[in-house]
């Protein structure tokens, strides 16, 4: 293992029901995740006291998300890996929603080239061919698409273990 991690993903009500915050990342050649839709989070750094707090400080530096935006505290989601058996990083995925009437002014930050929210209703599941830092070529992944965006990888994974748990929870499973 070679880091810690942690992401916030942010749902609201919104006109076409539920929806969920994405970023896209800044296009630079040093980020193997360059231009990639994700959630606002990132490594933690020696002045965060838990990874919570890494996850809020990220979500306020990426889209100036303040923790009293959020209702309640954020609950963790579990662990996603990303990486490879050489250098992988542990990343720990917290949850929250918009506090209801406290609708705040996002505003994309240096690493963040726009942010948008994405209704869960209108996500369709698909297969495409993508390539990324690393890769010899195009691999086809499976993701979520919603407009011109394609969600995919670890974004893709978290998103997907939230839905199912709560779909899960729904039904009567635990």
């Amino acid at each position: 293992m070679n880091g810690k991690a942690a992401v916030l993903v942010v749902f609201r009500n919104g006109r076409d029901g539920r929806e969920v915050l994405f970023i896209r990342r800044t296009e630079s050649p040093d980020d193997p995740w360059s231009g990639q839709v994700a959630f606002p989070g990132g490594h933690s750094e020696p002045g965060d006291a838990s990874l919570l707090d890494t996850a809020m400080r990220e979500a306020f530096e990426e889209v100036g998300l303040e923790a009293n935006c959020i209702q309640g505290a954020p609950v963790p989601s579990g662990t996603h890996y990303t990486g490879n058996r050489r250098a992988s990083t542990a990343v720990e995925v917290f949850v929250g929603s918009l506090r209801q009437g406290k609708e705040p002014a996002l505003v994309a930050g240096p690493e963040v080239a726009s942010l948008f929210w994405a209704p869960i209703s209108r996500l369709k599941r698909e297969r495409r061919g993508v390539t990324f830092a690393g890769s010899d070529g195009m691999v086809e992944e499976e993701g979520f698409v919603f407009d011109s965006d394609f969600v995919w990888g670890l974004t893709y994974r978290i998103l997907s273990s939230i839905l199912k748990s709560e779909e899960e929870k729904g039904r009567g499973h635990s």
